[in-house]
């Protein structure tokens, strides 16, 4: 599952960590979760240890370690790639039920086209509105599979509508989402489900039903 930001700091490490939170709680199995960015947050959102980048992009023999890192009560692994995500990801589906990629704004083609699901995270206003809208039509154009891109909308305030922008991806045929503002997201500190809100919580966990059955496959 790859979750992509349409635009900078739009919340899509609080994506990836929740969506990857809510996976492990779900289907009760480790979830592994990925980071491209050298500089996001990754280890501070899952109140982990520093992720020591891996030495290779096959990851049988750096697994063991890995693990280490998994917390004891949301099952996440927090993981980097050494080079070629994309290959990392092949070989952590032969130890993960799920791997989570949190992918920056420009994941690798390959990454994108091989996977399962594409989350595009962007602010709950007409500007993210119109990048999510460019982001899923470059992404058809590179070979993504249009029934595996899904859309989250993040309100930026309290109070900031996201219905009717939702409505608009939808009618354009981009299966969206939109997040109730959570000062639990939205605080930059270490993410568990417990502390959001009900209705982040369900949304999170619409977003992963989606992710798991998307229309066509």
């Amino acid at each position: 599952v790859v979750v992509v930001g349409a635009s900078g700091g739009v919340g899509t490490t609080s994506i990836a960590t929740g969506l990857a939170r809510t996976l492990a709680a779900v289907r009760n199995a480790p979830v592994a979760l990925m980071a491209i960015d050298e500089g996001d947050d990754l280890a501070s959102r899952l109140d982990v240890p520093s992720i020591s980048p891996a030495r290779s992009d096959l990851p049988a023999a750096d697994v063991a370690g890995q693990l280490s890192t998994m917390t004891e009560s949301g099952r996440v692994a927090a993981i980097r790639p050494h080079e070629d995500a994309a290959a990392m990801a092949r070989g952590l589906g032969r130890f993960f039920a799920v791997t989570v990629v949190d992918a920056g704004r420009h994941p690798p083609t390959q990454l994108t086209t091989e996977a399962h699901a594409v989350v595009i995270v962007a602010s709950a206003n007409a500007s993210g509105v119109i990048a999510i809208t460019r982001t899923a039509a470059e992404m058809r154009s590179t070979g993504v599979n249009p029934t595996v891109i899904q859309a989250v909308l993040v309100p930026r305030l309290p109070g900031d509508v996201t219905a009717r922008h939702a409505r608009f991806l939808r009618e354009a045929g981009i299966t969206t989402f939109a997040l109730p503002h959570d000062r639990h997201l939205a605080g930059g500190a270490a993410l568990h489900l417990r502390l959001a809100a009900e209705n982040t919580q369900v949304v999170l966990g619409e977003l992963a039903a989606a992710i798991m059955s998307p229309a066509g496959r």
